[in-house]
């Protein structure tokens, strides 16, 4: 995936609770980057709770195992769309009637375990293909505290009342306090909510 430089590398996560079926998919991925040269960052979860917990909607891909304990694959998938109507989904099961029901969360495709190489390739490289035609784009910024995504859809313009309208510059006059702070009351809207007590990013208008 490339987008000159912006959300470049694919980021991927694998939700599995038996090691050796997550060990397996991290290897093929890595497998399958080396092959078609993709540059991946995956990250690996034992659980959908583990997955769920603090999630933030800045993974390409995720590869879903269906059977987990304490919350199915399903469930999972049904609580990552209500903050993440992008993501790729695809589902990891032994029993393919079990991932029928992954249309209602817009899962894009199952893979049967045991999992074979040549046709993970296959799915995930269809995932790929959808993940980069999804509508909108993702920004991604590093910011002190960590990653920070924001989707080009959500950006709007509006003229900064603190700065020359100069697009792209962080404004210093809102430190993402609720209602904003630093000068005044300000009419300026952010992009979008970043981290307390970190600037927001001014996109100018004029």
């Amino acid at each position: 995936m490339d987008e000159k430089g912006v959300n470049a590398v694919l980021r991927v996560a694998i939700a599995e609770d038996e090691a050796e079926s997550r060990g397996q998919l991290t290897e093929f991925l890595r497998q399958y980057g080396e092959t078609y040269s993709v540059e991946m960052e995956v990250s690996c979860f034992s659980s959908g709770v583990d997955l769920v917990q603090d999630y933030r909607p800045e993974y390409d891909i995720i590869l879903l195992d269906i059977a987990m304990p304490d919350m199915d694959g399903m469930e999972t998938a049904r609580r990552i769309r209500q903050v993440d109507e992008q993501v790729v989904l695809v589902f990891i099961t032994q029993m393919a009637q079990y991932a029928i029901n992954g249309y209602e969360v817009g899962a894009l495709d199952f893979i049967l375990k045991p999992v074979n190489y040549d046709v993970f390739a296959m799915k995930l490289t269809k995932a790929i293909r959808r993940a980069e035609s999804r509508e909108g784009k993702r920004i991604v910024l590093a910011l002190p505290s960590g990653v920070q995504v924001l989707q080009t859809r959500d950006i709007y313009s509006e003229p900064c009342p603190a700065l020359p309208h100069q697009p792209g510059r962080v404004c210093p006059a809102w430190d993402n306090a609720e209602g904003g702070a630093g000068v005044g009351a300000l009419p300026f809207q952010p992009v979008q909510q970043l981290v307390p007590g970190e600037p927001g990013l001014c996109i100018s208008g004029g």
